[in-house]
C-alpha cells in the first residue's frame, strides 16, 4: 500500500526532475538573447565572440531551425554580402545566426525555430 507520504515524496522527485529539464534548456537563454541583440551590423567577430562565446559551427550556408515562417530571413542572407556564418545552437531547435563579410564584419543576423 502505498502512503500519503510517497505519494507526496513522488510528486516532488517529478517536480524537481521536470524543473532540473527546464532549467538546463533554458538557462542562460534571457542573457544570451540580451547580447544576441547588442550585436550590429559592422560589429567583429571578435565583439560578437566577446558577447555570445564560441559558436557551436560555422558555415557557408545559412539556416535556422526552420525555414517555414523565417522566409525573409534566407532572402536577406542570401542578399547579404555574407561570406560565411556562425551558428549557436539554444533549446531544441533554436538556431542563433551572425553572417560575416570577407573583412570579419557582421552583415546580418537571425535567430529561428519551431
Amino acid at each position: 500500500m502505498i502512503t500519503k507520504t510517497k505519494k507526496v515524496l513522488f510528486v516532488i522527485v517529478i517536480f524537481l526532475l521536470l524543473w532540473a529539464v527546464f532549467y538546463v534548456q533554458t538557462s542562460g537563454g534571457a542573457k544570451f538573447l540580451l547580447n544576441f541583440n547588442r550585436i550590429a551590423a559592422g560589429d567583429t567577430k571578435e565583439r560578437v565572440i566577446a558577447l555570445l562565446g564560441n559558436s557551436d559551427t560555422m558555415e557557408e550556408q545559412f539556416r535556422l531551425g526552420q525555414k517555414i515562417g523565417y522566409e525573409a530571413e534566407y532572402v536577406k542572407a542570401k542578399n547579404s554580402d555574407s561570406k560565411y556564418f556562425l551558428f549557436w545552437n539554444k533549446g531544441i531547435d533554436i538556431v542563433y545566426a551572425v553572417g560575416f563579410d570577407k573583412n570579419n564584419k557582421v552583415t546580418i543576423k537571425a535567430h529561428g525555430g519551431t
